[in-house]
């Protein structure tokens, strides 16, 4: 980490519903001096002060390794839902686990000094990596909530067939 008093920080996927909270805080502390809000559109973050939107798929090395530039530390956000993981083959797992590899990859090469990830993989990092694992995320805009809506409408009642269980004996 720096010595003085500045902080500056890349959050991957700060459009999404986590982002977007991350971003309003991150505006309102004054140890940090700057936020490079990383997503894979043009799409600008609504929250101006302090923050510069960068353009960056993660599925590009280049792209991310030029976002990452200039960051102390980084927050991944991204998950495979992404429009990427719908044209792969591979299960989304398989995807998640890429895309965060790449990134990993590319902070190291940028010069970030901790990740901080939120995601259902295990990872391991050069850069100090610090990882909370989540389930669901639930909040009005987010899109865990919507998929929850979703299925519950498809699906009013879900059976579940009943596991068998052994008996020992001795």
């Amino acid at each position: 980490m720096k010595t003085d008093s500045t902080l500056r920080i890349a959050v991957a996927g700060a459009t999404g519903f986590v982002g977007m909270e991350l971003l309003a805080r991150f505006k309102e502390d004054p140890r940090i001096t700057g936020v490079y809000a990383l997503t894979r559109s043009n799409r600008k973050s609504e929250i101006k002060e302090k923050i510069v939107s960068r353009t960056a798929d993660i599925g590009d090395y280049e792209a991310t390794q030029n976002a990452l530039r200039g960051a102390d530390v980084a927050i991944y956000l991204v998950h495979s839902m992404a429009p990427q993981a719908r044209m792969s083959q591979g299960a989304f797992e398989d995807f998640d686990l890429y895309q965060a590899d790449h990134f990993v990859r590319a902070a190291e090469s940028a010069g970030v000094k901790k990740i901080f990830y939120l995601g259902g993989i295990i990872l391991e990092a050069s850069p100090e990596l610090t990882a909370f694992r989540a389930g669901l995320i639930l909040g009005q805009s987010g899109s865990s909530s919507q998929m929850l809506i979703s299925l519950v409408q498809r699906l009013p009642i879900m059976v579940q067939k009943p596991h068998a269980f052994r008996t020992h004996s001795s």
